[in-house]
């Protein structure tokens, strides 16, 4: 269309204006549209045409006379709403358009927005449901940051039938999602988009690219990209995209096409910027291409290009990040510390510029504000393993715990095999936390330092001989001097090979050998070779004439052995190379304290404080000591108060100087310990111990204050955790001396004598280390005659013979001390002579008390004896007893076990003799009936007389009668039943007899009778049981002859037996 015809007013002609004209007549037609009350839409149609000629000031005009217009034309709201909106959404573009760094831009935007607000609510009065004002609200809202409105209205459009496939409004509703990381609903809706509008502008495959990008599948990005250079060659986006796809794949390979693919990036980017060079991911990319190449004056020309285009704050705080690194390259540290601050201030969650912040407040030596910017780094990408990296080493001077934790989150990051360093193949991150673990988990930092030397090992590279002095050195501390040895030999080997290369720095290799022989001489001293450990300082002393810690040291070893002079003597060299050497002083004044020179060693400590350092830690604790020692001597109550005051003094300083400073607490526990404040002093060290355990000191003194207050089994239990962190063969010693005073204690307050006897073996351990020390052999004395009035008063019952014995044994030897202990002839001791001497005149009256107690003890145990063998005999006779009681009734019952087994055996022999006896009566039984019955058959037509048949019968029945006279009396002998079974045994028994003798010869009935008679018989000497189903089918037989059966079916028991035998 190359003219927008106007119709003129009244008339059917029309006035056509050429769209070439456009420029020279916008208020001529304006004029003309107004006279003419032109359509409403002409003026929309007009003001889009100036838009596409980028005349934006016409077109706003244009638009804003349409709308002024449609006051007069109600006819045609819909017109008018859309003429709103689309001046509405010209507000929110201008918007977007104000530069970020205008001063009045906040201003200006707010003004805009205000407008489009105002413009969108003009068209809900017109149609509240308008679509396109609901989807420029949306807009409006996302521009203003309000996020969750906007997907609310997008979403809501969405979800309508009628717009479901709504593109603005999808389009809002992808860009949210993709803004808000959901990657995968945001490409569900710019797919929804391309399958509806696949031609829409801008190419939406740019955004599926990104989408595919953020989930990881750079291949589907690739393709989108690809895709879109198809349709649209010059496509800076898809350009752009795709060389940043070919140059992140250049790094994660390391074959020849690494190369190729540096090539195609380069090449994309090429084209990209020719395309459109102020495309500001394009200048971006450039930078980063420019930067590595070293091209540092175009990176920050590229990085202005990119900041001047863009409004969106992300990418301009990339063109800040640029020239911050670059600023940082060149050592300008505060340009680069204010252009990361720049980049931060634009884009928190530029991890870049966080990471560029941290390394400047590294510069400046804030580490706190380091810590916090690298720590933001890790919010976005938290398993950034540099990151972690520095994080670990920077906690380790803050906070020992949080070190360790970023050292644990390096473990469990996932193993890429693109990754160039992770934990597996990255010696400096074990060897750094190995120094870390060093002062807390020793053995950890040695497995630790063993991975690193292995990494080492495994990529064919040496191991660095400070990595096995490091290891040696611990093996040192832990005790394991063997292992130590032989690290220092591989840490000393590996230096001299270093050394005998050309092109490594010689002196720093010097000074490391240097170091590893102090080590190994520092491993002499502890083994007790101090000869081999001196050699090797003299060695060093030569070769390295002001190594100050050899002089040091062979002075110490001096000093050890007892020649106090020499060992100053090395402490004065020192002091002529420095001067001011604290140490030197210090030594030199720990010696003057040893040699008891006490005021010259004051005055050494004093030299430090009033030459030197006036805050030396270890110097105002030291004379603290002395003045402590000075008040202890002291025999005046004001002396030891000024004393002490002074202690007090120089300990609180000290603390001040250091809260932690355990030494300075523990001095002035002792102070107050000594000035009777017991109670005071043992929370005092209490707290202390809670704070440093492993000060011995506090420990022992402690033990002191629970001996003092009487709570001998605390004091106990300080002493003997105290005696497991010593080494040193003296202060053993006087722990084991500390321990006997404590058991000694014990023993008189419960009047033990294992207690006493403890203390005595402690006290024998102690002079063991110091066999000539006679304060220790007074106590031994002391302690012998002591164990001998405990056990003199002891109850006798309490008291024994080997006891008292060995208090007799123990009295003779502490006769013999105390007389040697009272004969010293002015000599100083550190005990009191008189009362050795008492105590040696005590002890002939306690040795006689012994004696009595001794012979009284003898007679007691005589008499418990005999009273004891008394009841020993007493007890055996009566157990004796007891036992052939036991063996008579045993045997009596065997006895009737075995008398019963034979009545039982009898008794069953009987019963089968009877049973066989009975069988055999039944068949002749049997027998005669059979024959009885067979010659009644065969003279049963003949007529029998009264005299035969009672002939017969009576010659049968008196056979008869002896067999069930025989019968009857093995019955009445077997069975046991009561006297109304036996009667009425008898009355069957006599009608049988009767049914056998009156049958009237011939009648059937009677031959029914004897076959009736007959089976009864049968039947009451049968050995069968009576079953359920015969109870049931024969009541009339059970109900006549129920006594006869239970009699049959009893179980022999023994009260049969005893019938029988009666």
């Amino acid at each position: 269309m190359s003219v927008i015809e106007i119709p003129l007013k009244n008339s059917e002609e029309v006035l056509e204006v050429s769209l070439s004209d456009l420029h020279e007549n916008s208020n001529e037609i304006l004029n003309i549209l107004n006279q003419e009350e032109a359509p409403l839409a002409l003026y929309l149609n007009f003001a889009l045409e100036y838009y596409k000629r980028s005349m934006f000031n016409e077109f706003e005009i244009f638009l804003q006379q349409g709308s002024k217009a449609a006051l007069a034309t109600p006819d045609q709201q819909k017109q008018h709403l859309l003429i709103l909106n689309c001046l509405a959404s010209y507000q929110i573009k201008k918007a977007k358009q104000i530069k970020l760094n205008d001063p009045n831009s906040q201003q200006d935007k707010k003004y805009l927005f205000e407008a489009a607000t105002s413009l969108f609510n003009a068209a809900d009065k017109i149609d509240i449901r308008e679509t396109t004002s609901w989807i420029g609200k949306g807009i409006l809202l996302l521009t203003k940051g309000q996020i969750d409105k906007a997907n609310n209205i997008f979403k809501a459009i969405v979800d309508t039938p009628e717009n479901a496939n709504n593109i603005p409004a999808l389009l809002g509703k992808a860009c949210i999602s993709f803004y808000n990381k959901d990657y995968k609903g945001a490409l569900a809706s710019y797919q929804r988009i391309l399958k509806y509008a696949p031609d829409f502008k801008p190419n939406v495959r740019i955004p599926i690219g990104l989408c595919f990008y953020a989930l990881g599948n750079t291949q589907m990005a690739r393709k989108a990209f690809e895709r879109v250079l198809n349709m649209e060659p010059d496509n800076v986006d898809a350009l752009i995209y795709l060389s940043i796809l070919d140059l992140n794949q250049a790094k994660e390979v390391k074959d020849e096409t690494f190369l190729e693919n540096i090539s195609k990036g380069r090449e994309k980017l090429k084209k990209a910027y020719k395309a459109n060079y102020t495309n500001p991911v394009v200048a971006l990319q450039l930078a980063d291409y420019c930067f590595n190449k070293k091209e540092y004056e175009k990176v920050k020309l590229l990085a202005n290009i990119a900041y001047t285009n863009t409004n969106v704050a992300a990418l301009q705080a990339l063109a800040y990040y640029n020239i911050g690194r670059v600023h940082q390259v060149n050592k300008n540290y505060d340009k680069a510390y204010k252009a990361y601050a720049q980049a931060i201030r634009l884009d928190q969650s530029n991890v870049l510029a966080q990471f560029g912040m941290g390394q400047m407040h590294l510069f400046k030596n804030e580490i706190s504000s380091a810590c916090e910017c690298f720590e933001k780094v890790l919010v976005t990408d938290p398993n950034n393993y540099d990151v972690l990296k520095i994080l670990g080493c920077l906690y380790s001077k803050l906070n020992y715990q949080k070190a360790m934790d970023y050292y644990d989150r390096i473990s469990r990051i996932p193993k890429s095999k693109n990754d160039e360093l992770n934990e597996s193949n990255d010696y400096e991150v074990w060897i750094d936390k190995a120094k870390l673990l060093e002062q807390n988990d020793p053995k950890a930092a040695l497995k630790a330092y063993y991975k690193a030397a292995e990494i080492l090992e495994s990529s064919n590279e040496r191991v660095p001989p400070e990595l096995w002095n490091n290891i040696a050195v611990l093996y040192h501390l832990e005790g394991d001097l063997g292992m130590a040895e032989q690290m220092y030999q591989k840490a000393y080997s590996e230096c001299s090979e270093k050394m005998n290369l050309s092109e490594v720095d010689k002196e720093y290799y010097d000074g490391l050998d240097t170091s590893i022989s102090y080590n190994v001489s520092r491993l002499y001293e502890t083994q007790r070779e101090p000869s081999k450990a001196s050699v090797i300082y003299n060695k060093i002393i030569k070769n390295h004439s002001r190594y100050l810690d050899a002089y040091l040291r062979l002075g110490a070893i001096e000093v050890d052995q007892g020649n106090y002079d020499k060992g100053i003597e090395y402490y004065k060299k020192v002091l002529e190379f420095d001067p001011k050497n604290v140490d030197a002083y210090s030594l030199k004044g720990y010696a003057y304290s040893l040699m008891e020179q006490i005021r010259a060693s004051r005055k050494t400590y004093e030299k430090i404080l009033k030459d030197i350092d006036r805050y030396d830690l270890y110097a105002l604790c030291a004379v603290g000591n002395i003045y402590l020692i000075a008040g202890r001597s002291d025999q005046t109550k004001q002396g030891k108060e000024t004393y002490y005051k002074r202690a007090v003094e120089l300990f609180d300083k000290a603390l001040r100087l250091d809260n932690q400073n355990v030494y300075a607490a523990n001095g002035i526990a002792i102070a107050l310990a000594e000035r009777g404040y017991t109670d005071v002093a043992k929370n005092l060290f209490i707290q202390i111990r809670e704070v440093k355990s492993s000060v011995e000191a506090i420990w022992i003194n402690l033990g002191h204050i629970y001996t003092e207050l009487g709570q001998y089994q605390s004091a106990i239990n300080n002493y003997e955790n105290c005696l497991k962190k010593l080494n040193n063969i003296s202060d053993i010693g006087y722990i084991y001396q500390c321990l006997a005073k404590a058991y000694f204690g014990q023993a008189r307050t419960e009047k033990k004598v294992e207690y006493m006897n403890k203390a005595e073996n402690f006290l024998q351990k102690a002079l063991f280390i110091k066999p000539r020390d006679r304060a220790l052999q007074f106590d031994l004395a002391l302690i012998k005659q002591e164990f001998a009035q405990l056990v003199i008063d002891q109850q006798p019952e309490a008291r024994t013979i080997e006891n008292l014995k060995k208090a007799l044994n123990g009295l003779n030897i502490s006769k013999k001390y105390f007389a040697a202990l009272k004969d010293v002839k002015n000599q100083p001791v550190n005990y009191d002579v008189n009362i050795a001497s008492r105590r040696e005149e005590h002890n002939e009256t306690v040795r006689k008390a012994v004696i009595q107690k001794l012979e009284e003890q003898e007679k007691i145990e005589k008499k418990k004896k005999e009273r004891m063998d008394n009841i020993k005999l007493q007890r055996q006779k009566e157990l004796k007893e007891r036992e052939l009681k036991k063996e008579e009734e045993l045997r009596k019952a065997i006895e009737e076990e075995k008398r019963i087994e034979r009545q039982r055996e009898e008794l069953a022999l009987r019963l089968e003799k009877e049973r066989e006896e009975e069988i055999m009566i039944e068949e002749q039984l049997k027998e005669k009936k059979k024959a009885a019955a067979s010659k009644s058959k065969s003279h049963n037509k003949d007529f029998i007389d009264d005299d035969e048949e009672g002939n017969m019968d009576y010659e049968d029945s008196d056979e008869d009668r002896k067999i069930k006279k025989k019968r009857k009396r093995n019955k009445r002998k077997h069975d046991i039943r009561d006297d109304e079974s036996d009667n009425d045994e008898d009355k069957k028994n006599k009608s049988d007899k009767e049914d056998d003798l009156n049958f009237d010869g011939g009648d059937s009935d009677d031959d029914e009778d004897i076959r009736s008679t007959k089976k009864r018989k049968k039947y009451s000497l049968s050995k069968d049981t009576i079953s359920d189903e015969d109870d049931d089918d024969d009541d009339e037989i059970i109900a006549g002859n129920k006594s006869s059966n239970s009699s049959r079916n009893r179980i022999i028991n023994d009260e049969d037996d005893n019938y029988d035998e009666e």
